[in-house]
């Protein structure tokens, strides 16, 4: 997110242990990270959010309220629907960063709602040695960062 300019990230979490367990990982990463202005990426505060949750306007208050102008959701695209649907009835606009895996027509429908950008990763790492296509993708990325194209150099999350 730091490279898109994003300097002040919440994070929303699934309430379950092993997805939890990432919050602790999150303090380094944050440490790391910088926007292209040199700005330090602030972790504004996290929310866990139960698997049986129906209302997600209560998260989506608490990360306007800590001043998230990012989000990295680590949640099921059914949650990720649920709280871009809060956001959306509280008037918050915020760009998503998460996996991109999953998502159907209506998460997509709701995800262009609340922010002017979306980031979706996935858990594959960019292609490298000689995989397959790797020396083409890395020189069709290296052409479009070198074009502008926003997010064509993304190599982490938080810009790292």
């Amino acid at each position: 997110m730091g490279q898109a300019g994003i300097s002040k990230v919440g994070v929303a979490l699934l309430d379950l242990p092993t997805v939890t367990a990432v919050d602790a990982t999150l303090p380094a990463a944050f440490a790391a990270a910088k926007t292209p202005a040199g700005a330090q990426v602030k972790d504004v505060g996290s929310v866990s959010i139960p698997v049986t949750a129906s209302d997600f306007t209560p998260y989506a208050e608490a990360l306007l309220k800590d001043g998230a102008t990012g989000i990295l959701v680590v949640l099921a695209p059914q949650q990720v629907e649920g709280l871009a649907k809060a956001m959306v009835s509280i008037g918050y606009k915020a760009t998503l960063a998460g996996a991109a895996n999953d998502y159907d027509f209506s998460d997509t429908q709701i995800l262009g709602q609340i922010g002017e950008t979306v980031i979706g990763t996935a858990s594959e790492p960019p292609p490298s040695g000689s995989a397959p296509g790797a020396v083409e993708f890395r020189a069709d990325m290296a052409a479009a960062a070198k074009a502008g194209v926003a997010g064509a150099n993304l190599l982490s999350l938080l810009g790292a």
